[in-house]
């Protein structure tokens, strides 16, 4: 089916090149410290980024944690780069906070890719050539907000690579298409 990816290679360039390196959706800084609080607690109690927003909570017995309103997702995905940032930080002394938000801004990229090579294989699925294919996966991947939901840490991407996992899946007609799909819509579900 698909067998050079130059557009991918030439996308994922542009994505590096353009991420921010460092968080902007402050929904995100929730489910990095779930992900913190996880690693180094083992709990999913955090303290709010905002002391006002215990007023929204209910109230639990250790007065000054809530959990989160967001989904448990994206902190599973935060959770290794949590490891591995813990670990450089005790390496090379350059403070955890800097270190996570700078690598956690670009977790973005690979679920992009990923879910441009699934649009790719549905778009060939459906019939396209090889070249429309290439061509319609390079503009969804640059022309179009993929582009700056990719370069940010918004969620949504993760969320399209999934459901993209799930259309391909089900225009394969795979015979374990079912537990394909469910697998990938529990995934996109989470996020």
């Amino acid at each position: 089916m698909i067998s050079y990816y130059p557009h991918l290679s030439i996308i994922a360039i542009i994505y590096i090149l353009t991420a921010k390196g460092h968080i902007e959706i402050s929904d995100t800084e929730y489910s990095i410290r779930t992900a913190l609080s996880l690693v180094e607690n083992r709990s999913l109690l955090i303290k709010p980024p905002d002391l006002t927003a215990i007023i929204n909570f209910p109230e639990l017995e250790t007065s000054e944690k809530i959990y989160s309103p967001y989904g448990i997702g994206l902190s599973m995905i935060f959770i290794p780069f949590v490891i591995i940032c813990k670990i450089l930080s005790l390496l090379t002394g350059i403070e955890l906070r800097l270190l996570l938000d700078f690598l956690l801004s670009f977790y973005n990229i690979p679920f992009a890719l990923l879910g441009l090579y699934f649009f790719q294989k549905v778009t060939l699925l459906l019939g396209a050539s090889e070249y429309k294919s290439r061509f319609i996966t390079f503009c969804l991947g640059i022309c179009t907000c993929y582009w700056k939901y990719t370069v940010t840490d918004f969620s949504e991407i993760v969320q399209a690579c999934f459901l993209l996992a799930v259309m391909n899946t089900m225009i394969e007609k795979k015979e374990i298409c079912g537990t394909n799909i469910m697998f990938y819509s529990f995934l996109s579900y989470l996020n």
